[in-house]
This record gives C-alpha cells, structure tokens and sequence, in this order.
C-alpha cells in the first residue's frame, strides 16, 4: 500500500456488508414473478435459492471453526433436500471437527467427568451415524468410507475399542479397493502400525506398499516404507533404495546429512546381511527428511485434512431452471475517509513513502509502524506520554527497494517454539 506525505492523518474507513456469518458468502438470485417448476430434486426454484443461500452461509461457518453452528445448519439441509449429496457430507465433516470443539468447550466450562464423556459420546454417535449414512448413499465412494474409518476412531482410547478399529478398518479396506487411491491404504497403515495383533500390523503395512507403490515419488510414504523394509528384512528394499536417490535430489541441498551416503550404506548393508546397519541407516534417513517442509508437503498428501473434501457445489440438476446471478460490476463498496483522532495518532512526518506497515516491532503490545521512503527504512515508535511518534531505528537501502514483507519470527507456531 503506497503512503503519501501527511498520510499519518487520515484513517481509511471502509463500510463493508458481510454477506454471511464468518467470512460466508451470499449468492443472490433474483426472483421470478411466481414459484418455479420443481426441478432439482423436486425442489422449487424459490426452495432452491434458499438452499444455495444457506450452503453458503454454512460453508463460511465450517471453513472458520464454527464447526456447531454449520452443522445444526447442514443438519437442516439434509431433510429439505435429502436428494444432494453435498448436505450429507459436510454433515459428516462439520461433525467430525466439532468434536474437538465441543471438547474444548467442555474444558473450560469445567464440566464433570460425566457430563462431559456423555456429551462427546453423544456427539461421536452422532458423526458415526451422518457418516454411516453417507456410506449407504455412496457405497462405492472412496471418501466417503475414510471418513466413515474417521468417525469410528474419533476420540478411542489407545488401545482403541476392537469393535471401533474393525469398523474403520473394514471402511478403510473397501476405500482402498480404488485404483491408485493413497490416502485411505496410508490410514490403514498408520491406524495399526503400533498394533499389538502381528495381522493387524501385517495389514497395514501391505496397505503401506500398495500406497508407495502408486506414488513412489511421495517422500512420506518412501520413508515409511524403507523402515518397514529394513525391519522386515525384506531383500526388495535395493530397489527402493535405488529409486529413493532421484527422489531425494531436492533434498540434498537443504540438510548437511549426506542422504545419498545413508542410502548407499543401507544398499551395502543388504549386501552384507547386516540387517542391523540397513535398519539404523534408513532409520536415519527418515528421520533427516521427517521434518523437511517437502516431506510435511507430501504428508498432507497422503494424510488430508477433512476440510479438503467439503462440497461447494450441489448435484447439475439442482441447479436446472435456475436464473443467473445478477452480477452488477459497477456496484461499488462504500469508502469514507474521515479524519483520525490527532491526540492519539500524530502524523508522523514521511516523504515519499512507497511501502508502510503497522506491527509491534519491540513487543511492547503496543502499534508501531515501519515505513520504506527512497532508500531508507524507518521504525516510528509512539511515545505515549508525548502524544507523538519517535523515529527509533532507520537504516540504508539499495536503490529501488519499494515494499517489503513481514515475518513475525517471536512465535511461529502454536507450541511456542522462537
């Protein structure tokens, strides 16, 4: 955002119209004269709309954590349009990430143990039965299997209730019966690879080969699928060793572990007979690239969250019959420029200003504001007593440096590591 001189004297106001709770957004159609023939679903156009309308109001509460409230509202959808498909499913996911919701809302309601386990058992049902249901409707449907597995394993002790894991298994098995499908075989794998039951732990592990081998390139399941190697002594392993040498190539320049060295004494190892070594070379291969922002990147491949799978569209046919949207593109939003309170922010003297920024720099939970003026940074610091703004540091920039990008390094994430 360019800065003028004097800027420090104004406060742009914008007067925005939320169309929907939580970031949500209306679609309006206009309305015809009289009710509209039933087309979708045998739905009228008027009743139509309205789903529309909701849909989107209830994807803007899913997508920001509103996870109750968007699913009381697909709740709703489900029995006026039980023909659609979309209602259903983001039933099922608006349910599954509630749960945690309502577990934090429990918390800090000091909730009994009672009361607390009634209501999350209540709710678990509840997830199991929306997606159960969504199983019935979709038999053959990948998704819709791992996340019936999803709702079965919701909130299970470790070990989990052997009834909970043969459903999620059995869900996860009919999901895997895709061609090429990884995220439901990685699951398998990953819900019994620290099973106490050898067969469970055989099961997941040949879910794990099946999903290397339909994404080879996939650095998580490559790491994974080495340590399984190793530990089963499996003499197939020199192939994936050798195949892992061209995956890992973006890798190489970002750690100082030489990774093709590891792959190369496991390879020897086979060689040798040393299972040993082979284990603890491809053990430290994977844990190198574990944390490597590619690996994490593919892991999310393999490992989706439920948001990825929300539906924003309903069946072709609901929308048969229905009018265009009015799009008015010179509608405009409303700005209004207003003078700002003077006795609390001063103007702050700049010219030339291309690039200007408000961030507490020193931690002092208070505004500061960094600004870029022809070849020079500057940090202005309010003085509270004073009324006014201090230049606290500045320093020299190249020529046709212009803008510039911040990065809060305090705290990058939420388990508060700097």
């Amino acid at each position: 955002m360019a800065a003028n001189s004097g800027a420090g004297k104004w406060i742009l106001a914008s007067v925005l119209a939320l169309a929907a709770i939580a970031g949500g957004v209306y679609f309006f159609y206009p309305a015809g004269d009289e009710p509209g023939p039933a087309e979708g679903g045998g739905l009228t156009i008027e009743q139509r709309v309205a789903l529309v309308e909701e849909q989107n109001v209830a994807v803007g509460l899913l997508e920001n954590g509103r996870n109750g409230d968007a699913a009381e509202r697909y709740a709703l959808m489900v029995t006026a349009a039980p023909g659609e498909m979309l209602p259903l499913r983001n039933l099922v996911i608006a349910r599954l990430l509630g749960l945690d919701e309502l577990k934090q809302r429990m918390l800090a309601e000091a909730a009994a143990d009672d009361v607390r386990d009634a209501a999350m058992r209540a709710a678990v049902k509840s997830a199991i039965d929306a997606a159960e249901q969504l199983v019935d409707r979709q038999p053959d449907a990948s998704t819709a299997h791992w996340l019936a597995a999803l709702a079965w394993m919701a909130e299970q002790p470790v070990p989990p209730d052997p009834e909970a894991l043969q459903r999620a298994l059995a869900h996860l098995e009919a999901a895997s019966a895709t061609a090429g499908e990884v995220v439901a075989r990685y699951a398998l794998f990953d819900m019994t690879q620290h099973a106490d039951d050898p067969a469970l732990v055989a099961r997941g592990q040949a879910a794990l080969r099946e999903a290397y081998e339909a994404a080879p390139n996939n650095l998580t399941l490559l790491r994974y699928w080495l340590v399984t190697q190793a530990r089963r002594q499996d003499k197939d392993i020199v192939k994936t060793l050798t195949d892992a040498k061209a995956v890992i190539q973006p890798l190489k320049k970002r750690t100082t572990i030489d990774l093709e060295q590891l792959l190369q004494d496991a390879y020897q190892a086979v060689d040798d007979g040393n299972w040993q070594v082979v284990f603890a070379k491809v053990s430290g291969f994977s844990n190198v690239i574990s944390s490597d922002d590619f690996t994490r990147s593919d892991l999310k491949r393999v490992a989706p969250h439920p948001l990825e799978f929300v539906l924003h569209r309903f069946s072709d046919e609901f929308y048969v019959g229905l009018p265009e949207i009015d799009w008015d593109e010179s509608t405009a939003i409303a700005i209004q420029l207003r003078p700002a309170d003077e006795a609390k922010w001063p103007a702050i003297e700049a010219t030339g200003v291309t690039d200007l920024r408000a961030i507490d720099v020193n931690f002092d939970n208070a505004v500061d504001v960094v600004s870029i003026e022809p070849k020079r940074l500057k940090i202005h610091t309010r003085d509270e007593a004073a009324a006014a703004w201090t230049l606290a540091a500045e320093m020299e920039l190249p020529e046709g440096l212009e803008q510039f990008v911040m990065a809060d390094l305090f705290m990058v994430d939420s388990t508060r590591r700097p």
